[in-house]
């Protein structure tokens, strides 16, 4: 990791960032020790799902939020469900009443919601989503108590890049435990800056916008050829902010994964380029850090990025839970030794530390302090299944789902 302060460090960090990139080494598959875990329950139906991948689950003051969007019109596409600290849904699911798509000024007849990121923290909600049409797309989003019980009115941030696919990747917000927010996402195509042709723009600012001169505070970064998923996920660890993003080689078309941790306070920031010929799955916080995590050829992979600058792989990574002490425990197996995560107060963004087996792909877990939930997509639909420790087993929550 290198690591740099003041002056355009961001141009800085990108011509780093280029030179270090590195694949997994092969190392030999680790051998997991048994986890301790029942089979995997029934998901509860929340409701029906208008795009696959667009949902969230964050934690809150009092539990936990599911946010999606449903099928129909932009005026009804937006939902909401609650949950109590105890992983119990707290009654029905309902529309948040904000016309998702008039801030954005798309034609009527084929506006929709394609995307969506919401984040908790300091007793504040923030939520983002992309509304677009067959040609142009938008960045709008909107604030509210943690409650959820009012939100403003739909704020558009900036104009989004128009896609067809179905795939999480142009939009991400994260939050310090302050409340303090920041948004990115994947801006129109443009002229590249210091070189021929056209380049993807990735831009990162604070959410809700700063007013006046403070609002011009953002980063912007060029992208030649992003992946197709090309943000990989963010999140907020011990004053630090990482964000990640992937591209591909200007000359061989590799995948490389971009990961950035800023941190405000002493004006530090450090690129960390890897999962070289790997697909981005995400990023989670760590004990000490953020973990990376990617799809090599089949096999997962962990990234381990610690505060203090340490840098770590796992490959052929294998996650498992168990309880102890009545709390879930987290680990992932690889090369060296594992890394651990046990969930002692609310978390969320851990479903990539979770086995496949009780978080699918695209699926999003948290931690209420009390309950481990879990929503993913099931055909059609959202689902949840909501988990408690019972001595060192973790276990449906039958009573939640009722």
């Amino acid at each position: 990791m290198r690591a740099w302060c003041c002056g355009s460090w961001i141009s800085v960090l990108l011509l780093a960032a280029c030179s270090r990139a590195s694949a997994p080494r092969q190392v030999p598959k680790p051998v997991p020790s048994p986890a301790v875990v029942a089979a995997p329950a029934v998901p509860r139906v929340l409701g029906e799902l208008g795009t696959t991948d667009a949902f969230e689950l964050v934690t809150t003051s009092d539990g936990a939020l599911a946010l999606w969007v449903a099928p129909g019109s932009c005026s009804q596409s937006l939902r909401l469900q609650r949950f109590d600290a105890q992983g119990r849904a707290q009654g029905a699911a309902r529309v948040l009443g904000l016309d998702a798509c008039a801030a954005a000024a798309l034609p009527a007849a084929d506006a929709r919601v394609s995307e969506l990121a919401a984040t908790a923290a300091g007793g504040h909600l923030g939520l983002v989503w992309i509304a677009q049409s067959e040609q142009l797309a938008a960045v709008l989003g909107s604030y509210a108590p943690d409650s959820a019980q009012t939100f403003g009115p739909p704020q558009r941030l900036s104009a989004a890049e128009a896609r067809s696919d179905a795939v999480r990747g142009r939009l991400s917000l994260s939050a310090a435990e302050t409340g303090a927010m920041r948004v990115a996402f994947r801006a129109p195509v443009a002229r590249c800056v210091g070189q021929s042709g056209d380049c993807a723009q990735l831009v990162t600012q604070a959410y809700p916008p700063l007013a006046g001169a403070a609002a011009r505070v953002a980063d912007a970064r060029e992208i030649r050829t992003p992946c197709l998923r090309m943000l990989a996920g963010a999140t907020w660890v011990s004053g630090t902010w990482y964000d990640a993003f992937c591209a591909l080689g200007e000359q061989d078309a590799i995948p490389t994964t971009q990961v950035y941790a800023i941190r405000p306070e002493i004006s530090y920031a450090a690129a960390v380029p890897t999962l070289r010929e790997c697909m981005p799955l995400g990023l989670s916080p760590a004990p000490k850090g953020a973990v990376m995590w990617g799809d090599c050829a089949g096999e997962r992979t962990a990234h381990v990025i610690t505060l203090d600058g340490r840098e770590r792989t796992l490959a052929h990574a294998i996650t498992d839970i168990r309880c102890a002490g009545g709390r879930p425990l987290l680990r992932v197996s690889g090369e060296g030794d594992p890394l651990e995560l046990k969930l002692d107060e609310p978390r969320d963004r851990i479903e990539l530390w979770l086995p496949t087996a009780l978080a699918p792909a695209g699926a999003r877990a948290v931690f209420t302090g009390s309950r481990l939930i879990v929503v993913s997509a099931r055909g059609p639909s959202l689902g949840f299944v909501t988990y408690r420790c019972q001595g060192d087993q973790l276990v449906p929550d039958a009573a939640a789902m009722l």
